[in-house]
């Protein structure tokens, strides 16, 4: 299971701590990965879109 499955897997049980912890992993991993695997303007996008969940 990846990071965003987790965090909606958690969203379904009505667990938003889990879920918000897991959104922020994910947005670190995306970061992490900017201007490497992850193109820097398309990493841009997938936190500022990430953060709207």
């Amino acid at each position: 299971m990846n990071i965003l499955d987790s965090a909606y897997a958690a969203e379904q049980r009505g667990q938003s701590t889990a879920e918000a912890s897991k959104l922020k992993d994910y947005r670190a991993a995306v970061k992490a990965q900017s201007g490497k695997a992850i193109d820097a303007d398309k990493a841009d996008l997938l936190i500022t879109f990430s953060s709207g969940l």
